[in-house]
């Protein structure tokens, strides 16, 4: 039985607080439902919510500050595959979403993108480098809904 979070609405939220609790909550239900298969369907509605949290978030300082808390929520899972799914949902949902940016939001985006580099490098650090790791990292980019 897949499991997922019941945050949509509250991570599209217009209100700052609301998001902010949003993401706490996320950070919470992944850390202890890591072990437990989220559906790629369940996975996609999740990263819709996401994007659009990021979406509304406005000024630099915030804007830097959800990127960083996004991007270590791949970390805060302790289960590979998790992690790994997390990821995919989000390159899927970065690809899907990517065309309907505008020249406002770009830069913000691009913040986002940077962040999740980085958490991927540091979680391929936590995996030792290991084939099966990168193999499921080259995977994400390259195959089916990835960026390349």
């Amino acid at each position: 039985m897949s499991v997922a979070p019941p945050l949509g609405k509250e991570l599209a939220s217009t209100d700052k607080k609301t998001r902010d609790d949003a993401v706490k909550g996320l950070a919470k239900f992944l850390r202890t439902t890591s072990n437990k298969p989220m559906s790629d369907l369940e996975m996609a509605k999740l990263w819709k919510g996401i994007f659009y949290c990021f979406w509304l978030s406005d000024k630099p300082l915030v804007q830097q500050e959800l990127a960083a808390s996004l991007a270590d929520l791949l970390l805060t899972m302790t289960s590979s595959p998790a992690s790994f799914h997390f990821l995919r949902g989000f390159w899927e949902a970065m690809v899907r979403e990517w065309s309907g940016l505008d020249y406002l939001r770009i830069d913000k985006y691009y913040l986002l993108v940077r962040k999740f580099v980085n958490a991927s490098f540091r979680l391929l650090i936590r995996e030792k480098w290991s084939k099966s790791a990168l193999e499921e990292y080259e995977n994400i980019l390259a195959g089916k809904g990835g960026p390349l």
